[in-house]
């Protein structure tokens, strides 16, 4: 279960010394060209991918045995997943050296796999800007809850089911696509009040999601292809981002501390390895990208030994699990915050 941190909350570092290890980091990325993009790795990878997007186009709109449909559709909905980790890339200006290639291409990506650019990116610079401090981070806004106080404000349906979170959580996940794409293309563009280029990005990517498998496929190959893929789409993005800051502290508006202690108590990082890394999009070292969001993919690991000598002399906690404990703490996190939640419920 989550610990809300208060104002009364002692930060380790004070803001003299937050600032000089800043500085510290700082030189530390800059002599060694960290954040120097990666044109070779980069484009090995877009091209893979989109390949093996077309080819699982063209392979489910030519079978006729809905069994190779259903593999198909699971693995598209991967390869949405990993589309989606070249728009959060370009988002954060991690791939081109030019801002305006990294936004072009991340709404072509974004397209591709029916989001709103424009609308996606607002939401997640606030959550970098304020990880998991309450009433800033948008991340924090899920059906699902960490401590007691989200569990007892909860309504609507979650009010019925909170008490079982952890065991609904996985396939509720798989519905997280479809609330992505309702509130981006209609909650906050309904907000923004539908400018012309917002109508233009939403009506592309509807198309390219929901319309162009009814033109490819027919209808029912369609119907199976589209729920297939955007379940495992939801399942598979859910679940690389949950295990970077759900069950970690979460901070009061109030509470003060430097950018640097902030993104470091609030983040957790995943067990790296080749394949690790490649399913977790990278970002199974999250605070590493928290603190250099335009640090290449690749190179993120490059920080990894100076970060952690930093947070043993500073005494701050550099949090590592593999994906099982993440998993696992999440789980139980979840199940404790119920539990205890209830109970608080009953004594009052």
């Amino acid at each position: 279960m989550a610990n809300i941190l208060q104002q009364k909350y002692t930060p380790k570092l004070s803001p003299d010394v937050a600032k000089i290890e800043t500085a510290r980091l700082q030189d530390y990325v800059l002599k060694n060209k960290i954040l120097d993009p990666d044109y070779k790795y980069y484009s090995i990878l877009i091209i893979g991918i989109y390949i093996a997007y077309i080819t699982t186009l063209y392979l489910v709109a030519i079978t006729s045995n809905y069994f190779f449909v259903v593999l198909l559709s699971i693995f598209f909905g991967v390869i949405a997943t990993q589309i989606a980790g070249l728009m959060h890339d370009a988002a954060h200006l991690a791939i081109f050296k030019s801002q305006k290639m990294n936004h072009l291409f991340a709404g072509f990506f974004a397209a591709t796999i029916g989001s709103n650019y424009r609308c996606w990116i607002d939401k997640h610079t606030q959550h970098h800007n304020h990880p998991n401090r309450i009433g800033f981070d948008s991340d924090l806004e899920v059906p699902f809850s960490f401590t007691t106080e989200h569990y007892l404000s909860q309504t609507g349906y979650m009010k019925w089911l909170r008490r079982y979170q952890a065991w609904v959580y996985l396939p509720m996940c798989g519905f997280l696509m479809y609330a992505m794409q309702l509130d981006q293309h209609i909650i906050q563009l309904y907000k923004r009040k539908f400018q012309a280029l917002d109508l233009l990005i939403c009506f592309s990517s509807i198309f390219l999601w929901y319309v162009m498998p009814f033109i490819l496929f027919g209808t029912t190959k369609a119907i199976v292809f589209i729920s297939i893929a955007s379940f495992t789409t939801g399942i598979y993005m859910a679940n690389i981002f949950a295990t970077n800051h759900k069950g970690m502290p979460q901070l009061a508006k109030d509470t003060e501390m430097s950018n640097l202690e902030q993104q470091i108590i609030t983040t957790r990082n995943v067990r790296p390895g080749r394949l690790t890394d490649f399913i977790y999009l990278c970002l199974n070292y999250q605070i590493e990208h928290h603190l250099y969001p335009k640090c290449p993919r690749r190179n993120l690991k490059l920080l990894v030994p100076y970060l952690k000598d930093f947070c043993q002399r500073t005494d701050l906690p550099y949090t590592i699990q593999t994906p099982w404990q993440s998993y696992k703490n999440i789980f139980s996190d979840m199940s404790q915050t119920a539990k205890n939640s209830q109970k608080a419920l009953k004594d009052k």
